[in-house]
């Protein structure tokens, strides 16, 4: 008896469902939804381009649309099912008030839509070669990243108005990440031009709709880079510091980098060296182990000159050694001092560190032309001129 209910109670409500059913579709067998942002398609560009021209902007980029239909059509509308398209076919250089088309599903009316046609401003083309950089796009594991892509063609011509062209800087095969993985292949990905920050520029299109992007994915991190030199500077050049990259990135497989601290290159030889100068870094890695862009590693050498200095002595200044007793000596001339040498060993010289002096060791009475010996502290070159100077020694 029981088990004969609980079937009665099914039925019923089976039996109800489809009344439901049957009420709605013939009671309200239409329903109406809104669609926004629907985007505008511009279609027959080429004649544009045959006639050397291009759009340069408009004043819409979609639009909103109400539909109506049977509910069951309705509920299977999709992105993409609904078309809105401008004909540029025949249209001129300026202001253009084109018409908006809309294509829809069989079976489903439109009821409204927020605009009836699309304003267009179309200009001169110009064309424009620019380089072709392969991007990954989705998910990847972490310290994971494309690597080695090669892209073909390597520059492509994208064509657009002279301000649109010159927003472009490169553009960019995008690759999706589950194309790939730790083996190299190669797929061709759909290709769009990009300003320098990455954003795509609108207007603009290219030569090819594809590029051919060959490439794999590899792990990496970053390390410190250890850069050391050897040799010498010629006398009176100082080496004031090496300019590199405090770290280097480094790809291979997790284990081959986990052994991996750091990266010493190759020491540079700075002999002769007598002026900043630009080095190409060379480092060797371990098999299975690169580093991303190795090639394009600098190390700049820094380097001080030598200074000079001049400095007058006059003849009181001047040091006399060797006068016998009872004797008295005196100096009218002057001597010009001339240092030169490392800049840390010039730069903070004065008189005081500078002896000018004189030997009339077993002179006697008279004038003499006497040599001028010059000593300064530190390591900096002096010599004096004149390079003799007249004494002259009278008795007490």
């Amino acid at each position: 008896m029981l088990q004969n209910k609980k079937v009665n109670a099914v039925i019923a409500i089976v039996a109800a469902i489809l009344v439901w059913a049957f009420v709605v579709g013939m009671v309200d067998p239409g329903v109406t939804k809104r669609f926004t942002d629907i985007p505008v398609q511009l279609i027959n560009q080429d004649s544009l381009t045959q006639d050397g021209l291009a759009v340069d902007s408009t004043d819409i980029t979609s639009i909103d649309v109400t539909l109506s239909g049977d509910r069951a059509d309705i509920n299977k509308i999709e992105e993409g099912d609904i078309q809105v398209t401008a004909d540029l076919y025949g249209r001129h250089e300026g202001s253009n008030y084109v018409s908006l088309e809309v294509q829809l599903p069989r079976g489903i009316s439109l009821d409204s839509r927020s605009e009836d046609r699309i304003l267009i401003n179309i200009g001169q083309l110009v064309t424009a070669e620019k380089s072709v950089e392969a991007t990954l796009t989705g998910e990847v594991a972490a310290d994971t990243e494309m690597s080695g892509a090669e892209v073909d063609p390597e520059t492509m011509t994208i064509y657009g108005t002279r301000k649109n062209v010159d927003k472009v800087d490169r553009i960019e095969a995008v690759v999706n990440a589950k194309l790939l993985n730790s083996d190299e292949s190669t797929h061709d990905v759909a290709v769009k031009p990009v300003d320098s920050s990455g954003k795509e520029v609108a207007y603009v299109t290219t030569s090819r709709e594809t590029a051919s992007v060959t490439a794999s994915l590899v792990n990496f991190k970053e390390v410190p880079l250890k850069v050391k030199t050897t040799g010498s500077l010629p006398e009176g050049y100082e080496l004031e510091g090496v300019s590199a990259p405090d770290t280097v990135h480094i790809e291979g497989s997790a284990e081959d980098l986990s052994e991996i601290t750091s990266v010493t290159a190759e020491d540079i030889d700075i002999s002769g060296i007598t002026e900043d100068t630009r080095v190409r870094l060379s480092i060797n890695m371990p098999d299975g182990v690169k580093i991303k862009d190795g090639d394009g590693l600098y190390a700049t050498i820094n380097v001080r000159g030598p200074s000079t200095g001049e400095f007058t002595f006059a003849g009181n200044e001047i040091q006399i050694e060797g006068l016998e007793e009872g004797l008295s000596a005196s100096i009218t001339d002057s001597v010009q001092v001339s240092i030169s040498g490392a800049a840390s060993s010039v730069s903070g010289l004065t008189k005081e560190n500078i002896t000018v002096m004189v030997d009339v060791t077993g002179l006697y009475e008279g004038e003499h032309r006497v040599p001028v010996s010059v000593t300064a502290e530190g390591n900096a070159t002096v010599e004096a001129s004149p390079s003799t100077v007249t004494v002259v020694i009278t008795n007490n």
